[in-house]
């Protein structure tokens, strides 16, 4: 086991006339917490959304607390009653009806621009350290943007929609199936084709940039955010391509 030596957690890095602070780093653990400590497990968050709602007279328990009753609705979670909180007097006063979609995770209606929605704040915080950041299941697939039906509830800090899949057998490959040695040379072919194209796309736009006025400008920045998150979601897969799926627990 390598030896540690304990350094100050208020340790500062001097140059000449400045002071930076240090990162969080094992050596300013406490002596003897090196070998306690353990890897801790990713946190994890679902959102959900049924779009026609549900008789709130039969969801909400028969009571408060650890003890209390629970609903026709909430039966099946009986097992796990320990591990969840119900909360009840809570109201979304905007949207309703078929546009009920929109403001459910952001309270911004439709027609209105959009912000960050709670899943991608805590893909933002957690999601660097898995596979996929985040991901968007729903019955449709895509975003279905401007219509009644939303097909997704995710919104990134830009206000954009992020699609969802609805195919199973393409969920199921995404997250479980490992590739073959063929498959992982076309997705590093099109790893290399997709930053190729980041770069040209990228060149383009910075030249054109100083033409334009300032509402332009906040409207290219808005497509350098994008393109940037692009490129992020291509070095993660790039990161992620040599290192094993999990193996789905089959019944």
């Amino acid at each position: 086991m390598p030896s540690f030596r304990q350094i100050d957690r208020r340790a500062l890095l001097r140059g000449s006339g400045a002071l930076l602070a240090l990162p969080w780093l094992e050596a300013m653990m406490p002596q003897g917490a090196h070998a306690a400590s353990t890897p801790q497990a990713v946190p994890r968050m679902g959102m959900f959304y049924f779009g026609t709602g549900m008789n709130m007279r039969q969801f909400y328990p028969d009571g408060f607390g650890i003890n209390a009753g629970m609903s026709r609705i909430l039966k099946p979670l009986e097992s796990h009653r320990g591990q969840f909180t119900v909360f009840s007097g809570t109201r979304l006063e905007k949207g309703g009806g078929h546009d009920g979609a929109y403001p459910f995770a952001t309270s911004i209606q439709r027609g209105e621009k959009q912000t960050i929605s709670p899943d991608q704040l805590a893909a933002e915080r957690h999601g660097t350290q898995t596979r996929f950041p985040s991901l968007q299941f729903s019955v449709k697939r895509g975003t279905g943007y401007g219509s009644q039906v939303l097909a997704t509830i995710s919104w990134n800090r830009q206000g954009v929609p992020l699609a969802a899949d609805n195919d199973p057998q393409e969920i199921f490959n995404r997250l479980f199936r490992p590739a073959d040695e063929q498959q992982r040379l076309k997705q590093s072919d099109e790893h290399r084709q997709r930053g190729s194209v980041l770069d040209a796309v990228l060149s383009d736009a910075k030249q054109l940039q100083g033409k334009l006025g300032q509402s332009d400008r906040q409207q290219l920045d808005q497509y350098f955010h994008s393109v940037r998150e692009v490129e992020l979601t291509l070095r993660r897969e790039i990161d992620w391509a040599d290192r094993p799926k999990p193996a789905p627990e089959m019944r």
